[in-house]
């Protein structure tokens, strides 16, 4: 992201990075409260799942 008038000026943690980071964290926690609805025989059953995809 630029900076002012300056194309050349790079800011690190500009909004766009912010907001990708935060779309990110909010995409990981919605994934990681799905993983713990699961029973125990459900996450093994998608674990088998990709792995036989992966085989």
């Amino acid at each position: 992201m630029a900076y002012g008038l300056s194309t050349r000026l790079f800011v690190e943690d500009g909004p766009e990075l912010t907001a990708r980071r935060a779309q990110q964290r909010s995409s990981t926690a919605a994934h990681n409260l799905l993983w713990q609805q699961l029973r125990p025989d459900q996450r093994l059953r998608v674990i088998d799942q990709v792995l036989d995809k992966a085989a």
